[in-house]
């Protein structure tokens, strides 16, 4: 019997021992397919049916080859030895067509030695891994990953083996991934960042990199066993998990989750803007621009400072700082604090003072002295203020006229001759305005003189007398005007009240120059004003006809009486002559006729008495200007002086 060792080829259904011709027992399959059947070095070749058309024998080149009839019957035709070997297959190639499978073609040997090619052998790694009646094989299955070398050989059916083909090398692809990293682990160091580390995973080739997935989405990929997430924020919660791969894009499943709540420790922006406004003696308003917080707790409010120290936060961007003092200066500045406590720097500083409310005190000892008719020099003792004192306020009559920053003032609005009453008072920067000082009152004199008098005329009005007049002058001085001085010839000759004067007292047909100056009550004189000159009138005479009038009584003869006495005028105005006779001295009677014109007549009535005696009369003479001029008459009544 022979034992069987290996089959190629389809399946066999059935099989029968049969004896060959030359003595030899046979194993017969009867197959489904055509096929090969090895027993030891013996080959076996089957057809279609199953029928057995050739045996190889262990003698290198002993074939035995059947035929069989219409009736399949088995007839034995051919039997012979062979020794040539097939020609070596060539072209091998190698091709991956999996990860466990290698596919072979090479081209066709050729068989010289008349028994034909059975089939070839295939070697792998330099063992035989199988057999192909044709010029290809499938290599299954292998291990991925794993590089292959192949050889394919020849044999015939006389059981000749050709040499070996040349090598053909495949290497099958890596179908095995990496094992599912483990040991995640992550902490988050800042709001902006996760640190995640892990345990290697193990490949079968070699793991070239892991996936990072974050909240179930791809994040990033690394060559290391661990990784820095820049990208997150503060106060949020992240999962994260890891898988490997390989070079060839094997992925491994994805690691544990690692949960990382990531803080806030971004401070808010520092704010900008802050502004402070007083809004009272007591309170500073304070404003600013908001602050921006990307650190993912979000703002929570503002630390408010002042001169330093911590007085209060607000929620908004503005906050009111009161129960202040007033007149102080103080400098704030602002943080800004979010949810997790993060603070910024402090922004700039800015500076406000209160206003201040407290007046100066009042200022003691005003005195004051009057320099000139225009000038009064005041001063007093400084006010004292809680801040300071930055002027006063100085009052005339009740009304304010001016301010001084020192504590003098020159008030050069005056008039002389006034008294005036004045009062102090101090002010600071706020405003604040203390009460007034005591009165000080103070008399100014008059230094100014009048203006001088203008227009000065002289006209003689008589033989004595020449009148004066001119234009008033002005008195700024503050006493008033008193009057004008009269100067003749340069000489002071009266004063008078008045814009007028009549100069008496002159010679007749005379020359005089006149001056005029003002003088007012505080004794100022102006300077003397234009020259005026006049000259007196020619005198009034009064002419008489005769010098004496006689009246003579004869006893019984008629009574002799002289011609009348005649007056007549001259001189003075030359017109508008009154005459009056006025009785001097001597007689009894002491009334005259009136004159009438300018021939005018003295006459008497004649006396009613027995007596001489003489008697005295004056004739007077007026011209139209009211100077006068006269000239006695002696009159003689004698009684008896003749019989």
């Amino acid at each position: 019997m022979i034992s069987r060792s290996s089959w190629s080829g389809a399946p066999r259904t059935r099989a029968s021992v049969v004896k060959a011709a030359w003595g030899v027992a046979l194993l017969v399959a009867f197959m489904s397919a055509p096929g090969v059947f090895a027993s030891n070095t013996t080959t076996y070749t089957y057809d279609a049916l199953g029928r057995l058309t050739t045996v190889t024998g262990s003698a290198k080149g002993s074939v035995a080859t059947y035929d069989y009839d219409a009736a399949g019957n088995r007839t034995q035709t051919t039997s012979k030895s062979e020794s040539v070997a097939p020609s070596a297959p060539t072209g091998l190639s190698a091709t991956v067509a999996s990860a466990s499978q290698v596919n072979l073609s090479w081209s066709a040997s050729t068989d010289t030695g008349g028994s034909g090619i059975a089939g070839y052998r295939i070697y792998r790694n330099g063992s035989q891994v199988g057999t192909s009646p044709t010029t290809s094989y499938s290599d299954s299955p292998l291990t991925d990953a794993t590089t292959y070398t192949y050889r394919v050989a020849a044999y015939d059916i006389a059981g000749n083996l050709s040499a070996q083909s040349s090598a053909a090398t495949a290497t099958t692809p890596d179908a095995t991934a990496p094992t599912v990293p483990t040991g995640l682990a992550g902490s988050a160091p800042s709001s902006t960042q996760v640190n995640l580390s892990w345990t290697a995973s193990t490949d079968n080739v070699a793991v070239a990199g892991y996936r990072i997935y974050r909240n179930g989405s791809l994040l990033v990929s690394t060559g290391q066993t661990s990784y820095t997430d820049s990208t997150v924020s503060g106060t949020v919660a992240y999962s994260y998990t890891v898988a490997a791969y390989d070079a060839v894009g094997n992925l491994s499943g994805q690691s544990a989750a690692r949960n990382v709540t990531t803080p806030d420790s971004i401070a808010p922006s520092v704010p900008t803007g802050l502004s402070a406004t007083p809004a009272s003696q007591t309170q500073i308003n304070l404003s600013w621009s908001p602050s921006t917080d990307t650190g993912g707790s979000g703002l929570s409010g503002y630390r408010i400072y002042r001169n330093g120290s911590l007085i209060g936060t607000s929620a908004t961007n503005s906050y009111s700082n009161s129960s202040l003092t007033p007149a102080t200066t103080y400098s704030y500045s602002v943080a800004a604090y979010d949810a997790a406590g993060n603070a910024s720097a402090q922004s700039g500083t800015v500076s406000a003072t209160t206003p201040d409310s407290t007046a100066p005190s009042v200022p003691t000892g005003l005195t004051g002295s009057a320099a000139s008719a225009s000038l009064v020099n005041l001063s007093w003792s400084a006010s004292s203020d809680n801040v300071g004192v930055t002027g006063y306020r100085i009052y005339r009559g009740g009304s304010q006229i001016g301010t001084s920053a020192t504590t003098s003032y020159a008030d050069s609005t005056v008039v002389g001759s006034t008294t005036y009453s004045y009062t102090v008072a101090a002010h600071d920067a706020a405003g604040n305005v203390s009460g007034q000082s005591a009165v000080k009152n103070i008399a100014t004199p008059d230094v100014t003189a009048p203006s001088t008098p203008t227009g000065l005329s002289a006209a003689a009005a008589g033989p004595s007398r020449i009148n004066l007049s001119w234009s008033a002058s002005s008195d700024t001085g503050g006493s008033g005007l008193a009057g004008y001085r009269i100067y003749r010839g340069g000489s002071l000759v009266t004063s008078t009240a008045a814009t007028s004067y009549s100069d008496t007292g002159l010679a007749a047909s005379t020359s005089y120059s006149y001056t005029v100056a003002a003088y007012d009550n505080a004794g100022n004189a102006s300077g003397e004003s234009n020259t005026a000159s006049a000259t007196t009138l020619p005198p009034v005479v009064a002419s008489l006809s005769t010098s004496t009038w006689r009246w003579l009584k004869r006893g019984s003869n008629p009574t002799q009486i002289d011609a009348a006495v005649v007056c007549t005028g001259s001189g003075g105005t030359g017109s508008g002559y009154t005459y009056a006779w006025q009785w001097v001295s001597g007689d009894t009677e002491t009334s005259a006729i009136s004159p009438t014109s300018n021939n005018t007549r003295w006459s008497r009535t004649v006396p009613y008495i027995n007596a001489t005696y003489t008697s005295v009369w004056r004739c007077l003479v007026t011209d139209g200007g009211g100077n006068t001029g006269q000239s006695n008459v002696t009159v003689n009544f004698v009684m008896n002086t003749l019989q």
